[in-house]
């Protein structure tokens, strides 16, 4: 009984990772607000994330660190992304930018909510 206490405490305090997964980019600065209620533009480190992570607002202005190859960033969580699967990310241009070329499309990635 003492060992899986132990071991639901431990989890309990794991950060959420999702290894092995993508990010796709989209264009947030398009003149909508975003699931969080507000306008971003194309060229801030922003993010949407799928429905199980954005959980009715709690992930709303959280950060999301995200890492490709050598490069790792960290964006802010504005939008919900309905059409993403667990473990999809959508990044703005200025995000994905950072990790590769807009022309890659998809990349895989490693993100956690922080």
């Amino acid at each position: 009984m003492f060992t899986t206490t132990l071991l639901t405490l431990v989890v309990a305090f794991v950060p959420v990772v999702r290894s092995g997964q993508v990010a796709t980019w989209y264009n947030p600065g398009n003149g909508n607000k975003g699931a969080c209620g507000v306008y971003s533009q194309d060229s801030e480190l922003v993010v949407a994330v799928p429905a199980w992570a954005y959980k009715q607002h709690s992930s709303c202005w959280k950060r999301v660190n995200i890492q490709h190859g050598g490069s790792s960033i960290q964006a802010t969580v504005v939008d919900l992304c309905p059409s993403c699967e667990p473990g999809h990310v959508d990044l703005s241009p200025g995000a994905f930018k950072r990790l590769a070329s807009l022309a890659e499309g998809e990349i895989p990635i490693t993100w956690a909510l922080m």
